[in-house]
């Protein structure tokens, strides 16, 4: 059998102008999480990645590490399949929705990027409105149209590179807890809450033949549980 590596990427930058840039934390996470995939002889038949700017420099940290050890690793393949959903535009659209339907919000939305529990509850309530597919999402990319391509990458994968090929694919929480929804046959709900535990550059495995599909761990990070710095382990 053949394993699927999904790994988030580091931390991106909080309240900053850019968000999609890795923090000085992420590219930390990014390093330590190259070093260790290279000291434990974990290399890859063939890497995958999406295409925005958080998930290619988490990639991008693991080859200086592969070049230290003389170890060939693969070109990258691009696809946007596995870009993080519009987080942004759907705040757009169904933030003024939430406040409409649930008014207790409102002290939330005024403090959306000055107060990281604030952002928190207002993104989870408005994940799980997406999730829903009741919103009209115009202009948006809806909850179904993304699983479905993030579940038509993964098959792609899958068709490719079969026979006990390892394969990395750097990508972000949205795009790993719809493949672990896909294989547990769990509710969008239920996957939005899985997203939120997904921790920075942490690696979830899956084990795939022609005749089979499960999960073998979820939201590893033993490469950051090393690490003396106690601020390492993020969430976002």
């Amino acid at each position: 059998m053949s394993t699927l590596y999904l790994i988030r990427h580091g931390q991106a930058s909080f309240g900053m102008n850019n968000y999609d840039r890795l923090s000085l934390t992420g590219l930390k996470q990014s390093r330590i999480l190259g070093n260790y995939l290279n000291r434990i002889n974990l290399h890859f038949d063939a890497i995958y990645c999406g295409t925005i700017e958080r998930q290619v420099k988490t990639a991008a940290e693991y080859y200086p590490c592969c070049a230290e050890t003389d170890y060939p690793a693969p070109e990258i393949i691009h696809d946007k399949r596995f870009n993080e959903f519009d987080g942004e535009g759907v705040l757009k659209i169904l933030l003024p929705v939430l406040l409409t339907e649930q008014p207790r919000y409102r002290f939330d939305s005024d403090n959306l990027l000055k107060d990281r529990g604030s952002f928190q509850r207002i993104f989870e309530a408005v994940m799980s409105m997406w999730a829903s597919g009741k919103y009209d999402m115009k202009g948006v990319v809806t909850w179904d149209e993304f699983t479905k391509g993030v579940n038509s990458a993964v098959n792609g994968i899958m068709n490719t590179h079969t026979g006990g090929k390892n394969v990395a694919v750097f990508t972000s929480g949205g795009p790993i807890s719809v493949v672990v929804q896909s294989v547990l046959n769990l509710t969008p709900q239920k996957s939005m809450d899985i997203r939120d535990m997904i921790v920075n550059t942490s690696i979830t495995r899956f084990r795939y033949s022609q005749e089979r599909f499960m999960i073998s761990s979820f939201n590893e990070y033993p490469h950051l549980e090393e690490s003396e710095d106690k601020n390492i382990i993020t969430y976002r």
